[in-house]
């Protein structure tokens, strides 16, 4: 009987190995503002949590010299997120949106299996305001002034942010970019709103870029995330012309 019970205890524990769980770990609370040294072994995943008081973004990031990946997870356990070079040098950078009372989880590996060394990670909030506009479909598309950036917070997944912006002459040279650590998509459109354009990764980094020639009138631009991301990136236009 006994040797039954070390068996079935054995195909257990392989069981739990094979599908992953017996990797798994207790989450170390990350607080914000506060830094986190550590020693990463080849193979090795560290599991992180963080839970947010407030609604915005958070944002997790790591410090060293060694090539760090992240991977965010939402209370579900669903994958929300995943950063390789985001952040100074080979360091993953990670931003999400958060909501106040729930659990998120990062982990933590080297990008190769082989990867090891020391390391540090930190995790910061920004609180962010409330969202007024609601711009998540054409009908609500808020203007876009030249040269004037603005701020956009994706809070959900595979939400859509319009915006329209009007061309004053012909001959129009218009550029319209996103800055920040998000995989962003950008869609221009015509007045009537057929696609004219769409560009995932022209600009710097993981960021969309479009540069395209236009007459005079108004275009519509929606700005979304690969994959679905959550967090904050930053869009600006800016249109040259000719006499």
């Amino acid at each position: 009987m006994n040797k039954k019970f070390c068996s079935l205890a054995v195909f257990f524990s392989l069981f739990l190995f094979v599908t992953g769980y017996a990797t798994a770990q207790t989450p170390a609370e990350l607080r914000f503002g506060t830094w986190v040294t550590g020693n990463l072994t080849t193979g090795e995943e560290i599991w992180y949590s963080i839970r947010s008081t407030g609604s915005g973004l958070v944002t997790v990031e790591t410090r060293g010299n060694i090539d760090t990946y992240l991977e965010a997870f939402d209370a579900s356990r669903n994958k929300i997120a995943e950063d390789d070079d985001g952040g100074e040098d080979a360091n993953a950078r990670l931003e999400i949106f958060a909501e106040p009372g729930i659990t998120y989880l990062f982990k933590l590996r080297g990008y190769d299996s082989d990867v090891s060394g020391p390391f540090r990670i930190i995790a910061s909030f920004e609180e962010v305001p409330f969202d007024t506009a609601q711009n998540t479909e054409r009908s609500r598309a808020v203007l876009l002034n030249h040269d004037q950036p603005v701020s956009i917070f994706f809070r959900s997944p595979n939400e859509s942010r319009w915006y329209r912006y009007n061309l004053p002459r012909s001959q129009n040279l218009l550029i319209v970019q996103t800055k920040g650590s998000l995989d962003t998509l950008l869609y221009l459109y015509d007045a009537q709103g057929k696609l004219l354009v769409s560009d995932d990764d022209s600009g710097e980094g993981n960021n969309a870029l479009i540069s395209r020639r236009l007459a005079t009138g108004f275009v519509f631009i929606e700005v979304r995330t690969h994959s679905g991301e959550t967090g904050g990136t930053t869009l600006e236009a800016e249109n040259w012309y000719r006499d």
